[in-house]
């Protein structure tokens, strides 16, 4: 894939960005570059590598799963600013978009 003006101009909108003519050159040799090993990476040859392969053994050791005791509900809500149905109740917030 060509990294044209068109699609460097794109991404500039897109990222609300205003680059200089030197950075625009270096963006597009970059994302050109980028794409290139993108191409050698789908064509490299994974057949003889086993699904459940990693490049480092995982050891995952976990704690114990223990039940200790919360803190009452009461105590809890008591630090509340406003409470309903015995819940945290917080102000609807407008979406930001």
């Amino acid at each position: 894939m060509k990294i044209d003006d068109d699609l460097i101009d794109h991404l500039e909108n897109l990222s609300y960005l205003s680059l200089s003519t030197e950075e625009r050159k270096r963006i597009g040799t970059d994302l050109e570059n980028i794409l290139e090993g993108m191409v050698l990476l789908s064509n490299a040859d994974i057949n003889f590598v086993s699904s459940n392969e990693h490049s480092t053994e995982i050891n995952s050791e976990l704690r114990k799963d223990i039940v200790i005791p919360s803190y009452p509900q009461s105590e809890i809500l008591r630090n509340a600013p406003s409470v309903k149905n015995n819940l945290f109740a917080v102000k609807k917030q407008d979406k930001h978009v």
